[in-house]
């Protein structure tokens, strides 16, 4: 191995945070059960909701969260306390008391921000988008009427994993169409839009989908992963709704087939736009330095098997990925060829941030149980590496105009539109080529019918009675030749004057100027 540099820059947690001078809140929700009989049981809700609170926690928010862990994960964090059940009664208490701290800090002018995670079953009912708690279902009303209407942050971040979480934030439009704003209480949204931004599992009415190897929703770990430096590729300890959303494309592109691939939604605040920052690492606590491509796929667990995060840098992309601080951690090929031991043991002395290079390295292959075209197509998860350049040509292809309104995964919207113009296109060849076919065949059997009248004239009865006889069926054959062909010819001239598909790019980077299927998601209609 050529190089192989993986450093780890630590620093120690900024002692305990002051209720009164905290500036970042959330709330975090994650519920295994389901809303009916046929629906099955989620497995890992629970621990997804677990793994985005400690995340929150290291960034420096004040975090809270609702869930009821099964035996696993009890067993898994047996000193791990929650803050309540996953009930609308226990979310309505979190949410009294955490916007009343809020209040009191934003009495003191300091800039708020708040987050709100879910995971677990989410459904459509009556057009309008939901999902399951384990007393009640929160509606999409709900959800901005009791929760964004009434936060008293600056900035809300909002992040769903669930089936159909579109629909959570979004009016379930007509056949062929999306809305960007839920039209049935417009008011609010219209009121939230400018400083809430949301970063959704699905982009229609798709489900998402849990990975026992990730032993989580495979949207939430790879927020996660974006979450923790992943996806932070200029390393200003910040990760942008831009390059959030750009890593998570670039994450499930290599997935081939769309019914598998992972589709998302991400829509920035209105005020900040695609560069306003998700979440901000400043306050630091360990930081692991890596730069290794040669190695592509790589991930981090810690000592008890859970997957914290994974990434394929590019080239000579650095990365700052954020862990936990004093556990022993490993840093893991895709392909089980190579393991790197880290433990990291941070002295309350060291404030320096000194550089800690890599104590032990070890190789094993772990043995992971692999079944079904779900999980083989889940191979294919962050295939291809990210960095600056990805972030580039994602920039390019959405533009950069009129930055307003959100955007959809491409890879698993877009494919419908290109069935429906290729059809377009097949359909007006062939027409074009049967009109100028059936056209033939009604001149030839008009100039014999013609031929075989000229010829009769002079003929005998006899043969002018055959002859007539021959002269209907080719006339027959004419008329039909002619009919098909001003068919064929009245199809090619409709899909030749068929306007061309409305593509509106719900992009990240807003409603742009540009007409190109370079979109990351089209609405398309005919």
């Amino acid at each position: 191995m050529k190089r192989c540099v993986l450093l780890l820059v630590a620093s120690l947690f900024l002692g305990g945070l002051a209720e009164a001078g905290q500036k970042k809140f959330a709330i975090v929700v994650g519920n295994n059960r389901a809303h009916r009989a046929d629906v099955e049981t989620l497995r890992y809700a629970d621990d997804d909701a677990l793994a985005m609170h400690k995340i929150l926690l290291e960034a420096g928010v004040h975090s809270s969260v609702l869930t009821s862990l099964d035996s696993d994960s009890m067993k898994m964090n047996p000193k791990t306390n929650v803050d309540g059940p996953p009930t609308w009664r226990a979310l309505n208490q979190v949410l009294e008391k955490t916007f009343g701290q809020m209040n009191k800090v934003k009495e003191e002018g300091e800039h708020l921000e708040f987050y709100f995670f879910f995971s677990g079953h989410g459904d459509v009912q009556q057009g309008e988008g939901f999902v399951v708690l384990e007393d009640k279902r929160l509606l999409r009303t709900t959800l901005f009427e009791k929760i964004l209407k009434k936060s008293p942050a600056d900035r809300n971040h909002v992040f769903v994993d669930a089936c159909k979480s579109y629909f959570l934030a979004f009016e379930k439009g007509k056949k062929a169409s999306r809305k960007p704003a839920p039209t049935n209480f417009s008011s609010v949204y219209e009121q939230q839009k400018s400083n809430t931004g949301f970063v959704l599992s699905t982009n229609t009415a798709r489900d998402s989908h849990e990975w026992e190897r990730y032993q989580a929703g495979v949207f939430s770990h790879q927020l996660r992963s974006g979450l923790r430096g992943g996806a932070d590729v200029n390393l200003d300890k910040q990760v942008s709704y831009e390059e959030l959303a750009a890593f998570l494309q670039t994450a499930n592109k290599a997935v081939a087939n769309p019914a598998y691939r992972p589709a998302f939604t991400v829509v920035p605040p209105k005020e900040g736009g695609v560069r306003d920052s998700v979440l901000d690492w400043t306050d630091n606590k360990s930081v692991i330095s890596a730069n290794m491509p040669e190695l592509g796929h790589l991930y981090v667990e810690n000592a008890k098997g859970v997957r914290l995060l994974d990434w394929h840098a590019t080239g000579k992309q650095d990365l700052t990925l954020h862990v936990p601080s004093n556990e022993l951690l490993f840093v893991r090929t895709a392909d089980g060829k190579k393991e790197y031991r880290l433990r990291v043991e941070i002295p309350e002395s060291n404030q320096n941030n000194e550089i800690l290079h890599l104590s032990n390295v070890s190789s094993s292959i772990p043995t992971i149980r692999r079944r079904g075209a779900l999980h083989l197509a889940f191979e294919s998860l962050f295939k291809t590496p990210f960095g600056k350049k990805q972030l580039s040509l994602f920039e390019w292809e959405q533009g950069q105009e009129d930055i307003e309104f959100p955007y959809l995964n491409r890879y698993s919207a877009d494919y419908e539109t290109k069935d429906k113009t290729q059809f377009k296109q097949r359909l007006k060849k062939m027409s074009g080529v049967s009109t100028i076919a059936m056209g033939a065949v009604g001149v030839g059997a008009h100039l014999l019918s013609y031929n075989e009248s000229r010829v009769a004239s002079d003929a005998s009865h006899r043969d002018k009675t055959d002859a007539q006889v021959k002269v209907s069926r080719l006339n027959k054959v004419a008329t039909l030749g002619y009919s098909l062909a001003l068919v064929s010819a009245s199809v090619w001239l409709t899909t030749s004057i068929w306007p061309k598909s409305k593509a509106e790019h719900v992009v990240i980077t807003g409603l742009g100027s540009k007409s190109t299927d370079l979109g990351l998601a089209v609405r398309t209609t005919f």
